[in-house]
């Protein structure tokens, strides 16, 4: 009995289809998969430009009397309101205390280009404050002053 094999054209063909197959599989999964993940990218930058560095404290104060911390803060963005505003208090020895804004203007919020003064009646040893930290729903938007930059009264 003898055995018959194929042609070395018609195998060299046959390999060089393989090859062209499995290139072409790759090819269409590396498209799809960096198309996804360029389109991931891009909407986080863009997400993040969208909301850079658009809060700033104007001014900070504290009266020692009434225990009453007061900062003056502004949106300097000219498009997009700021949500979720909170500001940090932190003391000498590193303790901090997070307070929400929403008794400011009744929401937590800025709109575009607006200024609003926060105050609570309630910070406890605001006469050793060495930072104040506002903060909102953008990371990027936030702004800090030390306590050389504090008006204290009444300590």
């Amino acid at each position: 009995m003898r055995k018959k094999a194929i042609s070395p054209l018609i195998a060299t063909v046959l390999l060089i289809a393989f090859t062209m197959t499995i290139a072409g599989l790759i090819l269409s999964f590396s498209t799809g998969f960096v198309g996804t993940q360029q389109a991931s990218t891009s909407d986080k930058s863009a997400a993040a430009l969208n909301c850079a560095y658009r809060l700033r404290i104007n001014s900070a104060s504290y009266n020692g009397t009434s225990a009453t911390l007061k900062i003056r803060v502004t949106n300097e963005d000219q498009s997009s309101p700021i949500t979720n505003i909170t500001f940090s208090v932190i003391n000498q020895g590193g303790s901090s205390s997070v307070y929400n804004t929403a008794q400011g203007n009744g929401a937590g919020k800025l709109n575009p280009g607006e200024t609003d003064f926060f105050s609570n009646a309630s910070v406890p040893g605001g006469c050793n404050i060495t930072a104040v930290y506002v903060s909102s729903s953008c990371p990027n938007a936030r702004d800090s002053v030390s306590s050389s930059g504090i008006d204290f009264s009444g300590c």
